[in-house]
């Protein structure tokens, strides 16, 4: 107080001495703030602030009052400051707090003993918890400690699995760089085996094209030496024919003659017998070259030759007849003549019949029966020896049983000694596999889609998966004779050895295993699946074109050729054109297909020989357009004619031309048939509209099925089929764009036949799967909506109106490919 006394003296003194220092007090500016602010700052107050005063500040003020009792000299000072002082509020004198003031403050003091009695309070029970807290500090410190060292044994075993770790990781590193090492050298090895197996397999290419020359060379020397030979017994006939009018003409010629001439045919004979020899070592020559291919022809041509010489004994024999009369001494020479000239025959004979008989036993141990052409039921015709189970393999959805099968006899190429395939079984669908790799070569045709990282392969399914149904489309389209029978041949035996337990677990494979691979083969039905409506071949080549005024024709000579389920190794056929006119680059003709025997001799049909022939023997001559139902066929001859007549053009692209020398290119034949054939079809529908063979349509939605669908990533169709009618339906889009619902949509109409309803249209076209018609949505959109429309797609029209209701009304086809069909052809309407 003194101290403060003596400076607010000392603020008077300086006030008084010097009008430049002006006095402020803080308690008028904290009572007067607007004041101050307006004045000061010349800025409006904008709310005051509610200060609350606590329990301390309010026991000081009390406190500060209880000093300054009975000093009025103090504020006196005080208010002597406050006069010099710039005031923003008013002045007013101040007194020292005297009892009164105390009495007024006893009820904040009551208030603030009762306040500190309940924080004092508070203060024991904080303190009573701090105690409690103090305790459960110490066990948790306790608890901490000991989990803490079972932490620090964990770390450490951490610490030395990490070690472990990083020394299994090194070593790990180590061997994968090694294991790397390996696999480059491996691929090394591999890319050097495939480059000498790529060598292999084009100097084999090189022998067999030398060895086709050889054989060409040595089949035209043959055929040359059978001209000599001919030729030469024709000088001996001839011959013999002049000593036997000399005979009759001169009765009494000289025994030096007669010498002389049988030196001649003595010579004559020697001749034959060289010729023979020849004609053997070529034959050997052939046989060994083409393995026994063109046996048939060669036994063929020794049953002419056999029937040529007993005619010739035959002749003989009636010649000496003749003369025996004349002279006893000239018959008894050539009787003798004659006899040894029959014991030569005779020993030909009997050496032809040997090699005839060879070679009948060396096709049966190569599994071919030389007197049987035409096979029937060709993918029951299959036997094996045995069959080993040697391996198995599943991951997830995949497993695989890897089998050997061998001596198994197939009917295109006989038998087979060791055979190496996999059942394979995905998403719970059979197939079969075979791989290059331990096979025959050529077991199958390679291609880049059928080739991973173990080499190239061939696998089949007859009911493929889901998602692997385009690409088994592909696989079953470009199969030829020979792959189908080699694909279902091999499932029925596998089938058969399974289901009869005639194998051999040589791997051992669980017999629960086994069990299931049987009911799954078992549930198979092959038969189901056997082409029978489809024609196939391993190749078809030309080997003579033959033209003329107004005609000319095609020879062509199948390899393998499987219609349904008859399998013809080898089937000649002609494409004849008649009444041929030139026009432009083309022509225009009328086609007939010509059958005949053929060059190895056998049949070409069940029925056969038919009634008509020629100069040249039996000939049946149809007419691509022709009705079969009038002919005595049986139904497997009915169905090779009509694959045949309803694929001849895709045939011919696919034929070997370098055998002929075509007057007209393979193309002019196709627009030739093309043209033959629309031509009739336009005569056939002159004057009627398509509509009145359709009259009894009813729409889709209540008369069809849904038969199919498709649903694949830019691809889908909808398949609908008739019970009593062949005609598929098929609504298909190309080219889906699912962001836009953009698509190529078309209505796509078969029957299997070219008769297909629309042929004679511009619509109708033939594709790898035989004979179609396609029309476009954009067609067919308007046509369908105009009522008043009666033109030639008015069936069409009605029919592709009434898909759409079909397919969001049935139960096959998914509720989300509805939706995306319905927005596809309603983006159709848009356009």
């Amino acid at each position: 107080m003194a101290e403060w006394q003596q400076q607010s003296t000392s603020y008077l003194k300086a006030i008084e001495k010097s009008e430049a220092m002006t006095l402020v007090s803080l308690d008028d500016v904290l009572a007067n703030s607007g004041n101050f602010l307006k004045e000061i700052f010349e800025k409006e107050e904008n709310s005051k602030a509610i200060v609350k005063t606590d329990i301390a500040t309010q026991l000081l003020d009390i406190g500060v009052k209880a000093s300054l009792v009975d000093r009025d000299d103090l504020y006196e000072l005080y208010d002597a400051l406050l006069s010099q002082s710039h005031l923003f509020g008013g002045f007013s004198v101040h007194l020292s707090p005297d009892v009164q003031i105390f009495q007024n403050e006893a009820h904040s003091l009551i208030e603030i003993a009762k306040a500190f009695n309940e924080k004092s309070t508070e203060v024991a029970q904080l303190k009573s918890q701090l105690d409690e807290l103090s305790i459960n500090s110490n066990y948790l410190s306790k608890e901490l400690s000991e989990q803490l060292q079972v932490a620090e044994s964990a770390l450490e075993e951490k610490e030395v699995l990490a070690l472990e770790l990083v020394r299994l990781k090194e070593n790990t590193t180590e061997e994968m760089k090694r294991a790397e090492l390996n696999a480059f050298q491996l691929q090394e090895e591999l890319e050097a085996t495939f480059s000498e197996l790529q060598k292999v397999k084009v100097s084999q290419n090189k022998q067999k094209q030398e060895a086709g020359k050889n054989v060409a060379e040595l089949q035209s020397e043959l055929a040359k030496k059978n001209k000599e030979w001919s030729s030469k017994f024709q000088k001996v006939e001839e011959e013999k024919e002049r000593l036997l009018k000399e005979l009759k003409g001169v009765a009494q010629l000289k025994a030096e003659e007669l010498k002389q001439c049988e030196l001649q045919t003595f010579q004559l004979q020697e001749e034959l017998e060289v010729t023979f020899l020849e004609l053997e070592t070529l034959k050997n020559k052939t046989h060994t070259l083409t393995g026994g291919e063109d046996l048939d022809a060669f036994i063929s041509a020794i049953k002419s030759e056999k029937l040529l010489l007993k005619e010739q004994i035959s002749l003989l024999e009636k010649d000496l007849e003749q003369q025996v009369g004349q002279s006893e001494t000239k018959g008894n020479q050539v009787k003798e003549e004659l006899e040894l000239a029959t014991l030569q025959i005779l020993q030909l004979q009997e050496e032809l019949e040997f090699y005839y008989l060879q070679a009948v036993e060396e096709s049966k141990l190569k599994g071919i029966d030389m007197q049987k052409s035409i096979i029937g039921k060709s993918f029951d015709s299959v036997s094996i020896g045995s069959v080993s189970v040697v391996g198995q393999y599943v991951e997830n959805d995949y497993r695989d049983l890897h089998l050997v099968l061998e001596c198994v006899n197939y009917p295109h190429c006989g038998i087979i000694d060791t055979l190496n395939v996999k059942l394979v079984n995905i998403s719970g669908k059979t197939g079969i596999e075979f791989r290059t790799d331990g096979n025959p070569d050529n077991l199958f045709n390679l291609h880049d889609d059928c080739e991973d990282e173990y080499g190239p392969y061939l696998r089949y399914f007859p009911d493929a998966p889901e998602f692997l149904i385009e690409q088994q489309g592909k696989i079953k389209q470009r199969l030829n004779a020979s792959e189908k029978l080699l694909t279902l041949c091999t499932l029925n035996c596998i089938q058969k050895a399974l289901i009869e337990g005639q194998l051999t677990n040589d791997a051992g494979v669980d017999d629960s295993v086994l069990k299931e691979w049987k009911l799954a083969l078992a549930d198979l039905e092959l038969r189901k699946y056997y082409p029978i409506e489809w024609l196939s071949f391993d190749g078809v080549a030309v080997k003579e074109c033959f033209a003329m005024d107004g005609y000319e024709h095609l020879w062509l000579q199948f390899n393998n050729i499987l219609a349904g389920d008859v399998l013809r190794r080898k089937m000649d056929i002609k494409l004849c054109a008649k009444s041929l006119t030139e026009k432009g680059d083309g022509f225009l003709a009328s086609f007939f297909l010509e059958f005949r025997v053929n060059t190895d001799g056998t049949e070409p049909l069940y029925a056969w020989p038919p009634e008509t022939s020629d100069e040249y023997g039996p000939k049946l001559e149809i007419g691509l357009l022709d009705d079969l139902t009038n002919l005595r066929l049986t139904k497997e001859d009915v169905r090779l004619i009509s694959l045949i007549r309803d694929n001849i053009q895709s045939i011919l692209i696919k034929c070997d031309t370098n055998q002929a020398t075509l007057t007209h290119s393979i193309d002019a034949w196709c627009h030739a048939i093309e043209k033959s054939l629309q031509s009739t079809n336009e005569a056939e529908f002159a004057g009627e509209k398509i509509e009145n063979e359709d009259v009894d349509f009813i729409p889709p939605n209540r008369h069809l099925s849904v038969e199919e669908v498709v649903d694949l990533s830019s691809y889908q169709h909808v398949v609908f089929s008739e019970e009593e009618s062949q005609l598929k339906i098929k609504l298909r889009a190309d080219n889906i764009n699912k962001e836009t619902f953009d698509a190529e949509v078309c209505l796509e109409l078969r029957d299997g036949t070219k008769e297909v309803i629309y042929n004679a249209t511009e619509y109708f076209d033939i594709d790898d799967y035989g004979p179609r018609v396609k029309i476009p949505a954009e067609i067919l959109e308007p046509l369908s909506t105009n009522t008043e429309y009666d033109g030639e797609l008015k069936w069409a029209a009605s029919c592709y109106r009434a898909l759409a209701p079909a397919i969001e009304k049935s139960d096959e086809v998914d509720q989300l490919l509805k939706v995306m069909w319905l927005q596809l052809l309603e983006r159709k309407k848009q356009n």
